[in-house]
């Protein structure tokens, strides 16, 4: 996912880019998350990678409707959340 929105961005730039795929199952969301932006489910409240993960999914909602205009694909963004399950009382 993120070798495609580097291979856009320089392209946005005039630079020449070649994004290549393993082909097992071209363009799918990788199985690491599932196409999920889900910072607080991925990070502790003290990482500071939860800063970054919240600002790339804010990024991710303004870069949504300029890549269905590119492409005139509409990939379904959702942003209603997600539930962490908690397994002790506290």
């Amino acid at each position: 996912m993120i070798g495609a929105a580097c291979a856009r961005a320089l392209a946005l730039q005039g630079v020449s880019v070649r994004v290549l795929d393993d082909g097992r199952d071209p363009g799918a969301a990788t199985p690491a998350s599932a196409g999920m932006l889900a910072p607080f489910a991925e990070a502790k409240p003290d990482d500071p990678m939860l800063a970054l993960g919240i600002r790339g999914r804010d990024r991710y909602r303004e870069l949504v409707p300029q890549l269905k205009d590119e492409t005139g694909i509409d990939v379904h963004l959702w942003t209603g959340g997600i539930f962490q399950v908690a397994f002790s009382p506290a």
